[in-house]
């Protein structure tokens, strides 16, 4: 059968696949699921998500130049750090902005004062890009060892659980394509990330005067943020209704996905 289309692709036995050079077990499944949820336009679960009981949830998304900028004359840095805090049933949102290219330093200060002031939480994000730049900014701003230990240890990859436990009729599982089939809608279909990039650099040029080109950033960034959150309910309501279980037995708990940090 030619494999020239995803409806043959889904038809095709794993067996068949594993031969075609380059494609191992591990991929064969991951092609045919991905066809089949395409197909069906459903999503498939393999698996229970379980999440950690926290007083305090934030949900984290990072805007920056680092793995954008292609011109060297630009500045690589992270202007802005967004966090969603769902506690006690409230949510907040605030953003931590480098106001100026040299500002990085301060913004990144004020987000680590205003996060040890927060107790039993967990930080959710979506893939590695957070962790790997908050580890540069810690390492940036020579950030205390035991302090460093207190962000990194409480954060966790939504990404990981979500291609663990579905797998999404969508042709890729980045936050937006996920989040958008979940349901989620930003408010400005325009912006991505290149463009905030753009948005921030008119921002800087003259910060009075260009008010309404750091508020579309922050909206953006309070996008992210919330599909983030949504995300994380979705993966825990829909594992659950996946296997039809309410109350996990202790058997069941056993089999629960949730892996280590």
């Amino acid at each position: 059968m030619r494999l020239d289309t995803v409806d043959n692709l889904a038809k095709s036995p794993r067996e068949d696949l594993v031969k075609i050079k380059g494609i191992g077990g591990k991929r064969a499944r991951k092609f045919s699921l991905n066809s089949k949820a395409l197909i069906s336009e459903n999503y498939i679960c393999l698996g229970l998500c379980q999440f950690p009981e926290k007083r305090t949830e934030i949900f984290l998304d990072l805007e920056g130049t680092g793995e954008q900028v292609a011109d060297e004359e630009l500045v690589a840095m992270d202007y802005l750090i967004g966090v969603l805090t769902r506690k006690d049933g409230k949510e907040e949102y605030a953003p931590f902005i480098a106001h100026g290219l040299d500002r990085e330093g301060e913004m990144f200060g004020q987000f680590v004062k205003w996060l040890l002031k927060q107790n039993d939480f967990i930080i959710y994000h979506w893939h590695h890009y957070e962790r790997v730049h908050l580890e540069r900014l810690a390492e940036r701003y020579a950030l205390a060892d035991e302090i460093r230990r207190v962000i990194l240890e409480n954060m966790r990859d939504l990404y990981r659980d979500a291609i663990a436990c579905f797998v999404f009729p969508t042709y890729g599982n980045g936050l937006k394509e996920v989040a958008n089939y979940m349901g989620y809608k930003w408010k400005h279909p325009d912006v991505n990330a290149l463009e905030s990039i753009a948005l921030y650099f008119q921002y800087v040029t003259d910060p009075h005067k260009n008010k309404d080109k750091m508020q579309k950033v922050i909206d953006y960034n309070e996008d992210d943020c919330r599909a983030t959150m949504l995300a994380k309910d979705w993966l825990k309501q829909n594992s659950l209704k996946g296997y039809g279980i309410r109350q996990l037995t202790p058997l069941e708990a056993g089999k629960v996905y949730d892996y280590k940090f």
